[in-house]
């Protein structure tokens, strides 16, 4: 036995190191590979800082990762070299809602519900990366702001059709969602 790892330690030694590389290799850049594909699958025909209602999930449905047919998604891919993100939207009542920010390497920064959201609104921003202290610079109201670590990402929104009476109620909620370039006041 001592033979055969002496004549072959060289090639384990090799194949240790292949395999401790692609296993880096993957655990650090298949997450930001992952959030490229699906944010060109998303920005196809409509670019980013766009809110896009998703069509009810069904059998085929696969813009969102293993869609729930109870729940209804709209999506805003944003970039953030123009400058920060305004996110606002009213929770529709009576029902679970979620807002989910999502880094360029699939991180959730930040996620609000429906319980957590004052007055039943929602209105935050979210700041590049680059972008200094707040401070004086900050102009109006006070709103939730969420430094992104990635000037690309995704605001995912879920709804739960908790009621198909309802359905139609919800989906207009969802549709008044605003998500753009912040401008100050």
């Amino acid at each position: 036995m001592k033979a055969f790892l002496a004549r072959n330690g060289i090639y384990f030694a090799a194949a240790a190191a292949i395999a401790l590389g692609v296993h880096a290799a993957t655990l650090f850049m298949l997450p930001h590979f992952v959030m490229v594909q699906a944010l060109a699958k998303i920005t196809q025909g409509g670019g980013y800082n766009v809110v896009r209602p998703i069509a009810r999930a069904d059998e085929h449905a696969r813009t969102v990762v293993r869609p729930s047919p109870d729940l209804l998604y709209s999506t805003c891919p944003f970039d953030l070299s123009k400058g920060a993100l305004q996110v606002q939207a009213t929770v529709p009542p009576g029902t679970y809602w979620s807002v989910s920010v999502f880094d360029a390497d699939t991180n959730n920064i930040f996620v609000e519900n429906d319980r957590q959201a004052k007055d039943g609104k929602v209105d935050f921003v979210v700041l590049p990366p680059s972008s200094g202290p707040l401070g004086k610079a900050w102009v109006g109201p006070p709103r939730t702001a969420i430094r992104s670590p990635s000037v690309r990402g995704l605001v995912l929104f879920r709804t739960l059709i908790n009621d198909e009476s309802r359905l139609a109620e919800i989906d207009a909620a969802r549709r008044n969602v605003t998500c753009g370039v912040y401008s100050n006041p």
